[in-house]
């Protein structure tokens, strides 16, 4: 009962994101039962890590200032043995950004990455084909390959959104068919995924099973969404209520995934 622990137990899930959809990820983390912070002020990242749960970041509207708080909050996340999940936004696009992106990546402690096939596939170093946070990579048998290596060299999940969204490990990959078109008409869908990461994550120590239980409930939850929305501002309104409504039962009546 993956749900209900996490409503009992409400884990605050710092957030370091991205302003274009901040409020989306903070409603969203609420909606599914954990607490949501939203600090990116950098002398305050060391007393954060101390009463949250585990981390969420996203590069999405990336600046210096910002960046130096990643750094540092990553830093002292990892000391304290907690649960980082990274969120690379449009990474391929820009230097200025990849070098950034690249350099959270290369620290300790981040244990999932959530990323569209684009975004990932430059992470485990094929070229994402990059354009701003659109999805332009087809996953292939050669991209599997790669990730099954990257997450066996780093001990990281990678969590892989678009159409069809894939949970890998260095010793499992699963598949997971749920999810709604509408997701890709609306600002922050991904960073939400990503968020829903970090609450799972903040209650389970399998990080597989975090990150699967995330992307199950966002694409059973915007399936729910789309059956009462007649356009992309109240499927986004019926998108939080479908997660606040959400329960286990849901999530087992209703998940599409396999292993691969």
């Amino acid at each position: 009962m993956i749900i209900q622990a996490l409503r009992e137990k409400q884990p605050l899930i710092h957030h370091i994101t991205n302003y274009v959809s901040v409020n989306d990820c903070a409603n969203a983390t609420i909606a599914i039962g954990a607490s949501a912070a939203m600090a990116d002020f950098y002398e305050e990242q060391a007393d954060f890590a101390k009463i949250s749960s585990a981390l969420v970041l996203n590069t999405g509207t990336i600046n210096q200032l910002i960046a130096n708080s990643m750094l540092k909050a990553i830093k002292e996340y990892a000391a304290l043995n907690k649960s980082i999940v990274l969120d690379p936004v449009a990474l391929g696009v820009s230097k200025a950004r990849d070098q950034i992106s690249y350099e959270l990546l290369g620290l300790k402690g981040v244990c999932i990455i959530k990323a569209n096939a684009s975004e990932m596939a430059s992470v485990i170093g094929l070229d994402g084909k990059a354009r701003g946070v659109d999805n332009t990579f087809i996953i292939h048998d050669e991209f599997l390959e790669k990730a099954r290596e990257y997450a066996k060299k780093t001990k990281r999940i990678l969590a892989v959104t678009g159409k069809v969204d894939y949970i890998i490990s260095e010793d499992k990959i699963a598949k997971i068919y749920n999810g709604s078109p509408m997701a890709a008409k609306i600002t922050g869908a991904g960073c939400m995924c990503g968020s829903l990461c970090g609450a799972f994550a903040g209650i389970l120590e399998d990080k597989f099973e975090a990150s699967l239980y995330a992307l199950l409930s966002f694409g059973i939850a915007s399936e729910l969404a789309q059956e009462n929305s007649n356009g992309s501002g109240s499927f986004r309104v019926n998108l939080i209520d479908a997660l606040s409504n959400l329960n286990d039962e849901k999530i087992k009546n209703k998940a599409q995934y396999e292993f691969i």
